[in-house]
Order: C-alpha cells, then sequence, then structure tokens
C-alpha cells in the first residue's frame, strides 16, 4: 500500500533541498517517464517532464488558441525534437498561455512527489529552464502539491463515472460535466476530454465525486440488510447466579422541633415635620369675551361716511412710478444730407471743401436726392486704395460675362475629343500601368531573384549541418524551420517541401504567393524570407561548431542588401 505523498522519500528529499537553500535539480526516473524539479536558492522554479511540449499542445488545441494547421505544423517540430515553446510564448495570447503553464508545472510538480521512487540530486551553478514559476512560497507549494497527489490516489483512474444529482461549483467542474455529457467513461477518458492535466484533474474529480456532482456507476443507493443465521449457533451455557443480599436500611434520625419565635411588629420612624409648601402658581385668569351690547354706539351727528372703499382701506400699488419720460413718444429726426461738392471752373475738387459736409438747401432742408447722386458719382471723397479694392473685384467677376473668371491661368484643359475619332489601342496586362498611388507591383523576375539570395544562404547553412552531423542533416533542420515559421508567413511558406539542398522550391513558393492580392506581394516575400534566414542563421549559431559557423556567417554576408531591403 502506498504512503501518502507527504512521507514520500520525493517529498523529504525536496524539504531537505529547499531548507538547504539548494541550486540545482532533482531528478526522479521510472518506467513510464522521468521527472525534473529544478531549485534555485532553495525556491521551485521548475517542474518539467520529456513530453511537456505535446500536452501544452493538447492545452492550447482545447483553448481553442490556435488554427488547426498551424497546431499540426508544430506537433511535426515536437516529434523532430525541436522545443515549440518560444513559439507557443509568441503566437499564444499571454491571458491563455500563462495559466497553462503554470498548470502545468504544478502537475509535474504533484507527480513527482506522488513518486515513490528516491530521486537524485543534481547541483548546478546556474539553472535555465523554458518553463521558469518565479515568486511561489516553496513550503505552501509543496503542501498543496500533497493534498492533491492524495486527493486524486482515492480513486483508481478505471473508475467508471457519471453525472450526479448536484451541480457544478466553478468553471472547470463545468467543463469537465460538459465533456462528460450523458456517458458512462472511466476517469482516463474524462480527463482526456476535458481542459485539466493529469494529476489536477484526478484532485477535481475526486472532489466532485465528494459533493455529488460525478457518481460512480454501480454504487448501491441503499445499504442492504444483512440477516444473521443464527440455526447453527449453540446456546449458552447457564450459570448458576447467586442471590444479591438486601442491602441493610438505617432507621431515619429524629427531628427536634424548634421552638416558635413570636413576631414583633416593625414601628416605623415617623417622618420629620416639612414646611408647608408654597402654594402653587394661580393660573392668570381667562379675559371674559367683551359682549356686544358693550360697544359704545356711534354718534350719527360726528359720523361721516366714506365715499368710496379706498378711504375706508387705501391700496398699495407695488409697481414702481412710472417714468414721465416714457410716456412721450420718439420722434425720428432726418440726418442731415451731405451737399455735394463744389467744383471748380475746370471740373477739380475744391481741396477746400474736401472735409465738408454737402451743404443744406435754404431753410435747412436736405439737399435733394439728384444732387446727392452727383456728388456720390465723383467719387473723389474716397482714397485710391479703397478705389483699387472695389476695382479688383469688378475686373475679375467674369469680366462682365458672367459669375466665372475667363483668364486663361484660371480655366482646366478638359479633353472633348470624341472618343469615336480615336483609335483603338490594345494595352498588354504586363504593359498596363500601375497605380498612382500603390506600391509598385513585384514582378516574376524579381521575385525569382529574391527566392535565389534565400536558398543561396539556406543552401550554405544545410552543407554546414550535413558536415557537422552527417548527411540530411541540413534539409531536416530547413524543413523544421520552414514547418515552424510564424503564422504571418504560413500563406507563403505552407505545403513546401524543401530540397535535398536544403532550398526552397522556386516554383511552390510562386504559386503560394499568387494567391494573395499583388499588393501584398512584395512586402510578403521580403518579409517572410528574411525571417526564414534569421532563423536559420540563428540555429546554426546554436548548434554548429564556432568556426564552421563562423565561415558560413562570412559566406553570406550582405544578404539584406541582396534581396533588395
Amino acid at each position: 500500500m502506498s504512503t501518502t505523498a507527504r512521507k514520500s522519500a520525493a517529498t523529504k528529499e525536496l524539504l531537505k533541498q529547499v531548507a538547504q537553500r539548494s541550486t540545482g535539480c532533482l531528478v526522479s526516473e521510472s518506467e513510464s517517464t522521468t521527472l525534473e524539479v529544478f531549485l534555485m536558492n532553495g525556491d521551485i522554479i521548475g517542474a518539467v517532464r520529456p513530453d511537456d511540449d505535446f500536452l501544452l499542445l493538447r492545452r492550447v488545441r482545447m483553448a481553442d488558441a490556435l488554427a488547426e494547421i498551424r497546431l499540426t505544423a508544430l506537433t511535426k517540430v515536437a516529434d523532430a525534437g525541436q522545443s515549440v515553446f518560444g513559439i507557443l510564448l509568441d503566437e499564444v495570447d499571454n491571458s491563455v498561455i500563462e495559466p497553462i503553464l503554470f498548470e502545468r508545472f504544478r502537475d509535474n510538480l504533484v507527480a513527482f512527489l506522488a513518486s515513490e521512487t528516491p530521486p537524485d540530486f543534481e547541483p548546478m551553478a546556474g539553472v535555465f529552464v523554458d518553463n521558469m514559476q518565479m515568486g511561489h512560497n516553496a513550503a505552501r507549494l509543496i503542501d498543496s502539491a500533497c493534498k492533491d497527489a492524495d486527493l486524486a490516489r482515492r480513486h483508481p483512474p478505471e473508475t467508471l463515472l457519471t453525472q450526479g444529482p448536484a451541480g457544478a461549483r466553478d468553471d472547470v467542474e463545468t467543463a469537465i460535466l460538459m465533456a462528460l455529457g450523458d456517458d458512462e467513461i472511466s476517469i482516463t477518458q474524462l480527463i482526456e476530454r476535458s481542459p485539466v492535466e493529469w494529476w489536477g484533474g484526478r484532485a477535481i474529480i475526486a472532489g466532485m465525486l465528494d459533493s455529488g456532482a460525478l457518481s460512480k456507476v454501480g454504487d448501491p443507493e441503499e445499504f442492504a440488510t444483512v440477516e444473521l443465521d443464527t440455526g447453527d449457533i449453540e446456546p449458552l451455557p447457564e450459570v448458576d447466579v447467586e442471590p444479591i443480599e438486601e442491602p441493610v436500611v438505617l432507621d431515619e434520625p429524629e427531628l427536634v422541633e424548634e421552638p416558635e419565635i413570636p413576631e414583633e411588629p416593625v414601628v416605623l420612624d415617623e417622618p420629620a415635620p416639612f414646611d408647608d409648601p408654597a402654594p402653587p402658581d394661580e393660573p392668570d385668569p381667562i379675559e371674559e369675551p367683551v359682549a356686544l351690547d358693550a360697544i359704545p354706539p356711534i354718534d350719527p351727528d360726528t359720523y361721516e361716511e366714506a365715499e368710496t372703499v379706498e378711504e375706508l382701506a387705501p391700496v398699495v400699488d407695488p409697481a414702481p412710478p412710472e417714468d414721465p419720460l416714457l410716456d412721450e413718444e420718439p420722434t425720428l429726426r432726418p440726418e442731415p444730407a451731405v451737399p455735394p461738392p463744389d467744383l471748380e471752373d475746370d471740373g477739380e475738387l475744391d481741396p477746400s471743401l474736401l472735409d465738408e459736409p454737402p451743404p443744406e438747401e435754404e431753410g435747412g432742408e436736405p439737399a435733394s436726392p439728384e444732387e446727392i447722386a452727383r456728388w456720390l458719382d465723383t467719387g473723389e471723397h474716397i482714397s485710391d486704395e479703397d478705389m483699387a479694392f472695389f476695382e479688383d473685384h469688378e475686373n475679375d467677376r467674369g469680366a462682365g460675362e458672367g459669375g466665372f473668371s475667363t483668364e486663361l491661368h484660371n480655366l482646366d484643359k478638359v479633353d472633348v475629343t470624341d472618343a469615336a475619332e480615336m483609335p483603338n489601342q490594345v494595352i498588354e496586362a504586363d504593359e498596363a500601368p500601375a497605380a498612382k498611388f500603390s506600391a509598385p507591383v513585384l514582378s516574376e523576375r524579381e521575385a525569382l531573384e529574391k527566392i535565389e539570395v534565400c536558398n543561396d544562404v539556406l543552401r550554405r547553412i544545410a552543407e554546414a549541418f550535413d558536415d557537422a552531423a552527417g548527411p540530411g542533416r541540413g534539409r531536416t533542420q530547413m524543413q523544421l524551420l520552414v514547418d515552424g515559421a510564424p503564422s504571418k508567413y504560413t500563406a507563403l511558406l505552407h505545403d513546401l517541401t524543401v530540397l535535398d539542398n536544403g532550398e526552397l522550391p522556386a516554383e511552390d513558393l510562386l504559386d503560394n504567393l499568387a494567391g494573395r492580392p499583388p499588393s501584398e506581394h512584395r512586402q510578403l516575400i521580403n518579409s517572410a524570407l528574411k525571417n526564414v534566414i534569421e532563423r536559420a542563421l540563428s540555429s546554426a549559431a546554436d548548434d554548429l561548431p564556432e568556426d564552421s559557423f563562423d565561415d558560413v556567417y562570412e559566406s553570406v554576408a550582405g544578404y539584406n542588401k541582396r534581396l533588395g531591403l
């Protein structure tokens, strides 16, 4: 029988290294897998297993965070032994990938603590792990992981389950019940359908069995009554029982009556005499109403009757007194007319009269309209600058023939040639001018030149891989780079099979490029080929010997310029 996770050899060793503030790796090997727990100064920062990439891709697929074609390509990358951790961080939203990474880390830790194999500790100078989890309290993390391990092992994985009478308590339990449906499946099958990890899912299912959200198939609803068969049971032998002696009853003591003591009446002291209190204040006498007979009569000889009501009760008007000036009606007085200017004999305006208004007729009457018009027509009292302002408008306003200017420099030239008189011209597709505001259209010759530059770089890198790791290694490495390209370049690089020398098939690339709008061709092929080259060089820098990589890098230097970037 297995012990609790708290007492396992793995837990004891982990607690020991945490207490010693160790930095290194605890390795637990079993027949099914190998578990590694990484520590840095006593803090648990990582827990991994070899198939983490496939388990992460499973959770990403269930979260519907990437397209199926992209997940298929990443699965091929993982099958080839390459890590997809960095790609998932780049392409999956943080709100989706971060909880998945933490659950993967915690599930590996629970599996490590539940293992009965004693682990081996390997001290390290520094720890580098992809799924690094920082800032967790080691003691609390171990305690919660041990509880989940014990809870998960309460029910065997082959236990058949069905829905129970109770409902789900959170979103995870709701997802598990939806995955179960009306089926009767085992715990293993239910976890494969649900967005949970192996150990964490088993612990959640155990809690749902306790709450009644799930039920085991075949559990009896009532306990059966067990009937005992007493036919073969021999009767017990008879035992002689001695009679019990009766207890001795003691005589009760006689009670002596106490003499009665007569009660004397209690005499209360007489209260001390008080002074006579002051008489209460008498209420004020109520005035009696005055009888009508008591009003003296009015003497008719001395009484004068009021002529109006206002004399009896004058009314006060709250409105302010009226202004006497407002009653007067305004009178409009005509403004004095400006007399026409006096002219000299030669028709010139007398300078001495420029500032004087036009004279009025005798008797102070205004000048006649004819005289005013004659005075205005002279225009001599207006400055030349003011007249120039009006002259500009008068001259430009259609030259007196309408509301449009007829100056040649203000006219638009419109071709009104009859289209029927023009000869028909055939324009070839390649000769058609590009749009005025669009980027230059990428020709097939330019595309082939760019592909040749990329293939030259990939061919040299593939040859270096073949020399370092054996024939075929370079082609495999280039194929992995193409299959693992970012999703924004999938339109150009999908369904490509790298040639034996590591080059990309030019015809297939052009076919994929033709499926996109022409305005995207130049930007798409430039960015995609540059991305493939940079990732190929990065892979070469990591996996090739230093001397070999230096030779390759020197031979491909200047590829950006050759690509036209």
